[in-house]
């Protein structure tokens, strides 16, 4: 895969009867380094000027997501395992609990294709079952499609 690709994520959340979703695509960077798939990408801030700025690895025992900037994380899943993080925005921080049901990763020379199922614990409280994808292409390859 080339390194300037398009990073298109999507992801579900649901919390009892309600759910949301949110897509964003960015372009973004793409390196592959001692097992591990690397994205760089930055993402703007609703009604604001600020940027986050991202780098996620994954290797087939974790996917990390760290965030910078407005907003500042570092959130770990890893199947069937529970993390902790704390969760830094302009109004404050809160510490957030991960459990990683799944960690799915298909890749070709083409594209990567990675899929988390977690739960989301706010302050000790559950707050959501979610989905997130990753869907990595070359930002060059004229096939780019927007895949479900």
């Amino acid at each position: 895969m080339d390194k300037d690709v398009l990073i298109t994520i999507s992801g579900l959340m649901y919390a009892g009867d309600d759910h949301d979703s949110v897509d964003v695509i960015a372009p973004g960077q793409y390196y592959y380094r001692r097992g591990r798939h690397y994205l760089v990408y930055e993402e703007p801030v609703e009604e604001s000027q600020e940027i986050i700025h991202n780098l996620v690895w994954i290797s087939p025992e974790e996917m990390v997501v760290r965030k910078s900037g407005v907003i500042s994380t570092e959130m770990c899943f890893r199947p069937n395992q529970d993390t902790v993080t704390h969760y830094s925005t302009p109004y404050g921080a809160v510490e957030m609990g991960i459990h990683t049901k799944r960690l799915q990763i298909r890749e070709t020379e083409e594209m990567l294709d990675v899929k988390v199922n977690y739960s989301l614990e706010i302050d000790y409280q559950s707050v959501s079952e979610n989905h997130i994808r990753f869907l990595v292409q070359s930002k060059h390859d004229s096939s780019f499609t927007l895949k479900r």
